[in-house]
Parts: structure tokens; sequence; C-alpha cells
């Protein structure tokens, strides 16, 4: 049998316990002390990292009660707020980054991040809570945790922006009617979180990876942004940009881009990717 991982969360947690078969959390709302009635507790209960994953997915959007406060919010509240999002946004991608060549990288991040940034909504931030002081044996889940939120936070700076300009009169009111589930999918932003086709390509979750094999013959196309880049050679591998160049790969991590410092330096023409 495999071992399960259960989690049970509500705002307000008063013991937790982890063991060799997965995380247990018991909860218990201590507004139900007040005479108040107590929320009913978010329960994750999984058999696998996929199902663990699937069920934070499931928080990457924002839900509709914040976006209905939001709607009610000044706009110069709201830039406050998307700029706010945006530097904490900067900061779990490159706790991503660099945990790839650090293998306690998201136990390191999540230990120096004050969770007061981390949002309430669907719970994030009693998960982080209960998450953050296990050992290594849950590093998986951290890095769940970590790339999951980020798709949270890129979520909701495209939603306040769009609420920004949407406040300004540049986009039609009733262009995004719910905007849960914003933006939709044939929207030039595309939303993060699942893999979208973009022709005979998926869009790559941000903060995700992929792994394929190489062909012996032939090349594997890949898009950046809208342009063209094959991948080839099997021993030696090397990208192949739109204008016929080719780049070298060294083994290990290549960082790609127009900064003269990136690994793979592309055109500056690019401007379209970062």
């Amino acid at each position: 049998m495999k071992p399960v991982e259960a989690i049970g969360l509500s705002p307000d947690d008063t013991m937790s316990l982890a063991n060799q078969s997965g995380i247990v959390i018991m909860t218990e709302d201590i507004s139900s002390a007040s005479g108040s009635a107590a929320p009913e507790p978010v329960s994750i209960s999984t058999t696998s990292m996929e199902e663990f994953e699937a069920e934070l997915a499931r928080r990457t959007k924002v839900p509709a009660p914040t976006i209905d406060e939001l709607m009610k919010t000044d706009d110069a509240t709201i830039r406050r707020e998307a700029d706010a999002v945006s530097k904490i946004l900067k900061r779990f991608a490159s706790a991503v980054v660099d945990s790839m060549d650090d293998s306690q990288g998201f136990d390191r991040f999540l230990r120096e991040l004050d969770l007061k940034a981390i949002s309430r909504d669907h719970n994030w931030r009693t998960i982080f809570y209960e998450l953050r002081d296990l050992d290594g044996r849950f590093e998986q889940h951290k890095c769940v945790l970590v790339i999951k939120y980020l798709q949270y936070l890129s979520f909701r700076k495209k939603l306040l922006d769009y609420i920004h300009e949407r406040k300004l009169g540049l986009v039609e009111t009733n262009q995004h009617p719910d905007l849960t589930i914003f933006p939709e999918p044939g929207d030039p932003a595309r939303r993060d979180g699942a893999a979208q086709p973009i022709g005979e390509f998926a869009r790559v979750p941000l903060g995700e990876s992929v792994t394929f094999d190489l062909p012996t013959t032939g090349s594997v196309p890949i898009m950046l942004s809208r342009r063209m880049f094959r991948l080839l050679g099997q021993d030696h591998p090397y990208l192949v940009d739109p204008n016929g160049k080719t780049h070298v790969l060294k083994d290990g991590r290549n960082m790609l881009g127009r900064h003269p410092e990136s690994d793979v330096v592309i055109d500056r023409d690019f401007n379209d990717v970062s």
C-alpha cells in the first residue's frame, strides 16, 4: 500500500505531526472558543506527489471573494498591491532558479521567509507555516509549495494589472465577466499553472521543468515566446536559434537570455524573450 500524505488545514492550527508515512496536520480553529462559527477545515488527502501537486495547483487562482474586494478597491491601492506582488514574485522566481543547484535551497528559502508576506487566500499562509519546519524528507513538498505559490503570485499580478487597466477604462468592462478564471485560454496573457496549447506546442507552467530525450537524428523544436529554437545532438547538445546561429550547451544548467552574462546569449533583437 502506498503511504498516504494527509493535510487538514484551517486558519488557526494547534498541533502538527510529521511521520515516515507522510504529513499529518491536526487543526483546531480557536474562533470556536469565542462562540463564533468555526469554518470547515480544508483537507488534503493524497497517495502520491502528483496528487499533492494537483491539490496545490487548485489554489493557484485568486478566489472569487478576494476578487470582489479588489474590484471595490481604489486604483492607488491596486497599484501598490501590484508593486508588492511584483517584489515577492521576483523573490520566489529567484528561489526556484537558485534551488536548481542547491538541494536544500527551498528549505533555506522558506526558513528565511517572513510568512506575513504570504496571502491568506486558500489557506496559503497556513500551508507554508506547517510545511517549512518539517525536515529534509519533505524537501519535494516544499519545492512543489514554492512553485505553486509562484504560479498563484503570477496569476494575482496579471489580475491586478487587468483591474488597474479596467478602472482606467483601457479595457472593456465585460471582457472578463468571471475573473476567477482570468485570463481566458485565448487571451494574450495565457494563464499559468497548466500546460496551454499554442498550435502544436504546449506552454510549460511557470517555475516547472520538462524532461525529454534528444533523438539520434533530427531535432527537438522549442518555442521561446513566439520564436522557434531547435535542440540537437545526443552526445554534445547544442541550440540553433531562429537566425540559424548555433549555441553549444555546457553540462548542467544553461541560462539563456539577451544579457551578455548569460550562458547562451541570444540576439538582442529577440526582445520578447527574457
